[in-house]
């Protein structure tokens, strides 16, 4: 598979909201962080270094269904400069139940990360998976080689992933209602799954510490969905709300036939606080569409 970045190609995606995606200049120097995880990653907006991990070691099924691991065993990595070489960066990162207590031993190896939750974001998945989420700031040279020691034992899942700029347009007929509303960045993981981000258009009222959120850093509404046989999709969604939104989205979901697996916190030091809701689904994509859209909150709503 190809490993392709922003700092490598020109920016090809349409972004019908905040894009996300830089331009191919940039005078941001990531290459001892892409040297340590032996990864390109993604510049976003911000700038972010975003590296999106995918357990191509995993054959996934969810309630039977056999799934693509870009689909139910991804996650993320993220890295934004701060000033004089020291570094913010947050993450997502997919284990196997067995694999937790080694992992969370190798992210804590660095004292100064913080571990903000361990959760599901999927239900019924064989093998059993949970994500370690984490935030922490340092050095470049001292980030990237700890977290590479923690990505090493779940079979360093940022490298090998392919990762593809596209438009609405791009996504093939039977699934356009799904995208054609999305008004956010979409791109495609391993040629499989359609990945798709939408900000906040309130995120500046965020801050992360003393960071302002972004999409970038995982502040907004994330959903990956995967094409199935017939006009099903199987459809993972993560949406990061205030605490005025959080029940009529549960409710909304539950409402749709989303299996709700998770809530819980990203961030240890956010204000005002956010919450993230992940939900999972399989079935009729256009009936998936209106229930996703339907599902979005007001403020989400008003980039549509």
């Amino acid at each position: 598979m190809r490993i392709l970045s922003a700092l490598l190609r020109p920016a090809a995606v349409v972004c019908l909201a905040a894009p996300l995606l830089l331009h191919t200049a940039n005078a941001q120097d990531w290459t001892p962080i892409q040297t340590a995880l032996g990864a390109n990653g993604t510049v976003l907006t911000g700038p972010v270094l975003h590296f999106d991990l995918v357990r191509s070691d995993l054959s996934i099924t969810i309630n039977s269904q056999p799934l693509d691991s870009a689909e139910a065993a991804n996650g993320y990595i993220n890295f934004k400069l701060l000033q004089d070489g020291h570094y913010f960066a947050d993450g997502a990162l997919p284990a196997e139940e067995a694999q937790v207590p080694a992992l969370t031993s190798a992210l804590r190896a660095n004292p100064v990360v913080h571990i903000s939750a361990i959760v599901n974001h999927a239900a019924l998945e064989i093998p059993k998976l949970l994500w370690v989420h984490f935030e922490v700031r340092g050095t470049s040279a001292e980030l990237a080689s700890d977290l590479a020691a923690a990505l090493a034992t779940i079979d360093n899942p940022q490298r090998n992933v392919s990762v593809v700029a596209l438009s609405s347009s791009d996504v093939p007929s039977g699934y356009q209602a799904l995208f054609t509303a999305a008004r956010g960045t979409i791109t495609q993981l391993n040629e499989t799954v359609y990945e798709v981000v939408i900000p906040r258009p309130d995120e500046h009222r965020y801050q992360l510490g003393n960071i302002p959120a972004s999409a970038s850093l995982g502040v907004g509404v994330t959903f990956f969905a995967q094409p199935l046989l017939g006009n099903n999709i199987a459809l993972n969604a993560e949406f990061a709300l205030n605490h005025a939104e959080l029940q009529d989205v549960i409710d909304a979901l539950t409402k749709a036939g989303f299996a709700v697996p998770a809530l819980h916190d990203h961030f240890v030091d956010d204000h005002d606080r956010l919450y993230f809701v992940h939900g999972f689904v399989v079935g009729d994509a256009n009936a998936l569409a209106t229930a996703l859209w339907t599902s979005l909150p007001p403020i989400y709503k008003a980039v549509h």
